[in-house]
């Protein structure tokens, strides 16, 4: 059985607000706000919410990948927009193409 608290840890623990979390699990932001503070969820939610609560680590993992591919695309992009100078007295510096 669900409460309101366990309710409130897993969307913390998947960075979502009442928003998000609502819309992942097609019900209106008053209806996740009311189950957080203590109305009864239905069985049919609840097991959503076991389905959700199952997949959270391969989730977090999957969002932790893109986040870095991402990072790395950006970096590569970043590397790709500025080239290196060497300057006269052997030092160098980054400008931009």
């Amino acid at each position: 059985m669900w409460t309101g608290k366990d309710l409130i840890e897993l969307r913390l623990r998947l960075n979502m607000s009442d928003f998000q979390f609502a819309k992942k699990l097609g019900v209106s932001m008053a209806t996740v706000q009311s189950w957080e503070l203590g109305l009864a969820i239905l069985p049919f939610y609840e097991g959503k919410l076991d389905n959700l609560k199952s997949h959270v680590s391969s989730y977090l993992a999957q969002k932790g990948r893109l986040a870095e591919t991402i990072e790395r695309h950006e970096l590569q992009k970043q590397k790709s927009e500025y080239m290196t100078e060497v300057l006269p007295d052997g030092g160098s510096v980054s400008v931009k193409r």
